[in-house]
């Protein structure tokens, strides 16, 4: 999938006039979603593609809160079922599904200003990553 045929797909997509890099997979977000409504949520979008196509699509929560990341990671078990990996590393926690040809991980930050041992695990992110060589990835949007 194309940054051409992401914007035809999503009418409120739009250009991203300053693209950034993903280290991990050297793709860039050149299609961004602002402000997008999932479930009562409000999320940026961002579409990463490289020379082959789309790679990734990450939302980033414009909102922290623990409901957020529990509603999040509930509905990806909902969809997906039991992760693959849960992953606790103090300041942030990371949950994984492998569900070829998407790869879903769920990254949840601390509030820095949030005493650990409270457990307040908030700014959910998700990247979803396709494999681009399979036409299932695209269909998963």
């Amino acid at each position: 999938m194309t940054p051409a045929q992401v914007l035809k797909v999503f009418p409120d997509a739009q250009k991203n006039q300053k693209p950034t890099i993903s280290p991990h997979n050297n793709s860039q977000s050149h299609v961004i979603i602002p402000t997008k409504k999932i479930h009562g949520v409000f999320f940026k979008v961002s579409f990463s593609f490289n020379s082959t196509g789309l790679t990734e699509v990450t939302l980033h929560s414009t909102h922290s809160s623990r409901r957020i990341s529990d509603l999040m990671e509930s509905l990806l078990c909902e969809r997906y079922g039991t992760p693959a990996e849960i992953d606790d590393y103090g300041m942030t926690r990371q949950v994984d599904w492998y569900e070829s040809p998407v790869s879903i991980h769920l990254t949840y930050y601390r509030d820095i200003d949030t005493d650990l041992d409270a457990g307040d695990l908030v700014f959910p992110s998700l990247f979803i990553t396709y494999d681009h060589f399979r036409h299932e990835a695209v269909n998963s949007l």
